[in-house]
């Protein structure tokens, strides 16, 4: 999807600067109304747990998803 038809749809971006801060963003989001989706590698997901929380606890609509690498940044290949 191109970022002229994004701004057409009113898709709303933002990239946060840690895992804790994503979801809160997406918390707020929620809160206020929005459709509100995070994303996050697998270490990332610990750090998301009392926010996760949070938003189950205010039942708070939220969609979290984990995705994880099959290969290193490094270069290296994955093993099985």
């Amino acid at each position: 999807m191109s970022s002229l038809s994004i701004r057409r749809s009113g898709v709303k971006t933002v990239q946060a600067e840690d895992e804790i801060a994503g979801i809160c963003t997406a918390i707020g989001a929620a809160f206020a109304g929005d459709l509100a989706v995070t994303t996050t590698s697998s270490p990332g997901l610990a750090l998301k747990g009392e926010a996760t929380g949070l938003a189950v606890m205010a039942e708070i609509p939220l969609s979290d998803h984990r995705r994880t690498a099959r290969w290193s940044l490094d270069g290296a290949t994955y093993q099985e």
